[in-house]
């Protein structure tokens, strides 16, 4: 009776047709395509550099945004007579500084238009009528593998690469010689023990300079594996190297705090420059932070002028000094502005055009805080952009026009710059899922078809050169 009675209820319910599924197949195809286009945005790092139309007309974009907001850099002549430019008691902000990361109010009005802007205006006009491919100019030309964790990356020349690691190893890399993927070093450095930090090469000598944890600062000789000789240079370990132009200047900082300017005809130690003293708290002073513990805050960085004259010294509670190599006095100090126990300087680099005299000049200094400042040689604030979410590992000039600059940090990738500007003028895609510890940027071989090289290297132990048509 039950099912009689369920019968008849059925047979008096409407009967529906048949499901058509293909909207839903639809619907699939279309969700998936969708998926594909979220995950490539998400996730446009481990994209090849040679991208597609599709890509390039996005980049070309970019460049048009990025441009939006440009300024002018001001060039205040630097004075010559030592002087200490803030006082150590104060904390008020000089009336340069921009109160955002992204956009500063220098008080000179622009006067003339550099040639790195009037490059990045060129590719922003090619990018609005259509010529998108003037944005995506690098191309990855090298993978360099087989190493420990790299630390650091040098051009001795356009054509020979230095890479230096956590293994004590250095090895040069003949470009040339090199395939696309290429894992056997053209030669290997052996001498040091413990991680290399600093590799520094002399063109003109055909000489290089290596510095690590063990204390010691090491000649070569590129055509001879075996080192020259070496200075005994620090208490602690060597965190910076750098050298002239001529050839004749060495300077390397360590941990212990010291600068050290050594003649290299002589190997003698010029002038020992003793840096900031680490602050400490005293209870019952209200001048807590003028006084000092006797622990020297570690140097980080170094950077001397391309004629040898001057130096640059940049250090972990974010000092900046600036020094006369002849008399080894400091004659300008960054010291107010960004003092801070948790902030600190990690690279140093100078720009102003390749004709430019010492008066034009502007210092960079990456910080830990990811930005990257900009100061004229006085000391005073022109310019600074937040630059990579973490700390700036890297910063190194085009050698070419001496305006443009590659930095490299906790982000992935080479973003280049032009000061003055909110956002990079272009970026160059990393395949690595390592963040790159070091960028160094060299002109191309004279006659060569590529005009410029741009190298990282990174704690995956693979070093990536990317060369530009320009």
């Amino acid at each position: 009776m039950l099912m009689e009675a369920l019968k008849s209820e059925d047979a008096k319910v409407p009967k529906l047709p048949p499901l058509d599924t293909s909207p839903l197949v639809e619907g699939q195809q279309y969700l998936s395509k969708c998926l594909e286009e979220v995950s490539y945005l998400l996730h446009p790092d481990v994209v090849d550099v040679d991208v597609d139309a599709k890509d390039r007309e996005a980049a070309a974009r970019e460049a048009v945004r990025d441009t939006r907001d440009i300024r002018e850099v001001p060039r205040v002549p630097v004075q010559e007579q030592p002087q200490q430019l803030t006082q150590p008691t104060t904390h008020s902000q000089p009336q340069t500084q921009p109160t955002t990361h992204s956009q500063s109010q220098p008080q000179t009005q622009p006067t003339t238009q550099t040639q790195a802007q009037s490059v990045q205006a060129q590719a922003v006009s090619q990018a609005q009528n259509g010529d998108a491919s003037a944005t995506s100019s690098w191309k990855l030309q090298h993978e360099l593998t087989g190493n420990n964790a790299l630390n650091m990356s040098s051009f001795e020349s356009s054509t020979a690469l230095l890479t230096a690691s956590e293994d004590g190893l250095i090895k040069r890399w003949s470009l040339e010689k090199a395939k696309k993927h290429e894992s056997k070093s053209h030669s290997t450095y052996t001498g040091h023990v413990g991680t290399v930090t600093s590799v520094v090469a002399s063109e003109s000598s055909g000489m290089f300079y290596s510095a690590g944890v063990d204390k010691k600062v090491r000649f070569w000789q590129s055509d001879l594996v075996t080192e020259l000789f070496h200075i005994n240079a620090h208490k602690e370990g060597i965190v910076a190297l750098d050298v002239s132009e001529d050839n004749f200047v060495l300077v390397s900082s360590s941990t212990d705090g010291t600068t050290k300017i050594w003649s290299i005809k002589t190997n003698d130690m010029l002038h020992s420059i003793e840096g900031p003293k680490r602050a400490t708290q005293d209870e019952n002073s209200d001048l807590s932070e003028d006084t000092f513990a006797n622990k020297p805050v570690s140097a980080s960085s170094v950077l001397l002028y391309k004629d040898g004259t001057k130096l640059v010294v940049g250090y972990e509670n974010a000092h900046i000094y600036l020094i006369d190599v002849g008399s080894g006095l400091v004659t300008h100090k960054i010291e107010d502005a960004y003092n801070s126990e948790d902030n600190g300087v990690t690279c140093l680099a100078m720009v102003g055009g390749a004709h430019a005299s010492t008066q034009e000049l502007t210092l960079l200094a990456g910080f830990r805080d990811g930005v990257i400042r900009a100061f004229d040689l006085a000391g005073r604030l022109v310019w600074q952009v937040d630059a990579h979410k973490g700390a700036v590992s890297s910063i190194s000039v085009d050698p070419a026009s001496g305006e443009m600059f590659a930095s490299v940090g906790a982000s992935l990738g080479v973003k280049i710059w032009t000061v003055g500007a909110t956002e990079p003028v272009e970026q160059i895609a990393c395949n690595s899922p390592a963040t790159a510890s070091s960028v160094t940027w060299t002109a191309g071989k004279e006659g060569s078809i590529w005009k410029g090289h741009i190298a990282t290297c990174a704690s995956d132990g693979v070093a990536r050169v990317y060369s530009c048509l320009r």
